[in-house]
């Protein structure tokens, strides 16, 4: 079966890009086959997760939810310190057992020494919050156990991604997912208690178990750390950060200025148009991404990005249209309380597929030269403070809406895209 399947993709290739495939994109192809089959058992779950638990806790609670996650995002990013992003980039590159281990261990200990340190914090503004209502309180021992969980299973998670180890990646999450379905059949379906609290739970629980798995097979990475090491991969580490600080801003300013000027019911609803469309496709973006980097960094010839181009033209309508009838379909799984617009479903399609191809550029600038990619992160950065500017701005008029957001977003994927092109990608 796995042979017919590649015979007919490499038959496929051959029509598309006009020669037979190289052994790299065959390598990328079998990582892929992986990532392709743990999605299609975990993708249909977790939307169904997703939206079945937005159905029933209601727009106010899943905008609570959404909150958290936003200040989850936040903490990760200082957590990793952009050391998320080197240690793939550097186990993929070691040729040794002994060089792998030692970039492992160091940059383990770093981001759990880190870890513990925000848990500190957390506790400290948690003691401090005694005098006020419970709910903030409660709020702030969530999200501890929240970012204690997500942490340390995207830490395995990077370690398998950085050693190409997609089988076992795989296996993980489908090991999480299951977790998170029984959870949630339990507290949402049989004992009825739809929360955010409960949900959070529910993906803490999956977190952990994917965790244990993982560790039973990669604690013989785990050993002395090395200073020289961690030294060198926060110099280069720190690019990263910034990069994924000012990519978080960005991707929370809607969010935070719809919750501020429109309320939280309505940051429900947007949540829901947005899990829909751009965090569905950020599943299969994700899928891809996972297994292009690794190689992407091992390459030094970067012609493969002709193919990106093509892609482009071929499947950018395409994916409008996958991207429409998926959004329109979890929409209505989420509920009448979720009222459709074909305005925004539109909208938030063209966005989403716009991101897809942004993302794949930008995994290969990220790998070309230190210089280019500090250039890259200025000029994105100065295009996404305007754009987060424009959100102040129209907040404060109190001409906010949903379909202005969506606009505004598109013009910004379409402006960051041309200048991955024109001033990077062509230049490789």
């Amino acid at each position: 079966m796995k042979k017919k399947l590649f015979f007919v993709i490499e038959k496929i290739h051959q029509k598309i890009f006009g020669h037979e495939m190289s052994k790299e994109m065959k390598n990328f192809l079998h990582g892929l086959s992986w990532s392709v089959v743990s999605g299609i058992i975990i993708m249909p779950i977790i939307l169904l997760v997703n939206t079945l638990a937005g159905r029933l806790m209601g727009p106010t609670e899943y905008g609570k939810y959404n909150l958290l996650l936003i200040i989850n995002q936040f903490l990760i990013i200082f957590i990793f310190f952009g050391l998320d992003t080197t240690i793939v980039k550097y186990i993929s590159k070691a040729t040794s057992f002994k060089s792998k281990k030692m970039i492992i261990s160091t940059i383990s200990i770093f981001n759990i020494i880190i870890l513990l340190v925000v848990m500190f914090f957390i506790s400290l503004i948690y003691l401090y919050q005694i005098n006020l209502p419970n709910n903030y309180s409660l709020f702030m021992i969530i999200l501890g156990i929240y970012t204690f969980s997500i942490s340390i299973k995207s830490l395995f998670d990077l370690i398998n991604r950085g050693l190409e180890n997609f089988r076992r990646q795989s296996l993980a999450k489908i090991v999480e997912t299951i977790v998170v379905l029984l959870s949630f059949l339990l507290l949402f379906v049989f004992l009825k208690k739809p929360s955010y609290i409960n949900l959070i739970f529910i993906f803490c629980l999956g977190a952990f178990a994917a965790s244990f798995y993982n560790f039973s097979y990669l604690f013989k990475y785990f050993g002395k750390g090395n200073n020289k090491i961690l030294i060198s991969q926060l110099h280069e580490g720190k690019f990263f950060f910034i990069s994924s600080l000012l990519m978080i801003m960005y991707l929370s300013a809607d969010k935070l200025i719809i919750g501020k000027y429109l309320g939280i019911k309505t940051l429900g609803i947007y949540s829901a148009y947005y899990f829909a469309s751009f965090n569905f496709f950020s599943l299969i973006i994700a899928l891809i991404t996972n297994v292009f980097f690794p190689i992407s960094a091992r390459l030094k010839n970067k012609g493969f990005t002709k193919k990106i181009d093509r892609l482009m033209v071929f499947g950018f309508v395409p994916l409008i249209l996958f991207s429409s009838i998926a959004t329109l379909i979890l929409l209505k799984i989420f509920g009448r309380e979720y009222p459709i617009n074909i305005l925004y479903i539109i909208g938030f399609s063209i966005y989403c597929s716009l991101f897809f191809f942004l993302s794949l550029y930008n995994t290969v600038i990220l790998d070309v030269s230190k210089n280019q990619y500090k250039k890259y992160l200025l000029i994105t950065a100065v295009i996404n403070f305007f754009t987060i500017s424009i959100y102040v701005i129209i907040g404060h008029l109190h001409v906010i809406s949903i379909s202005l957001i969506l606009f505004i977003l598109i013009i910004n994927s379409i402006i960051t895209i041309l200048v991955q092109k024109k001033l990077f990608i062509n230049k490789i």
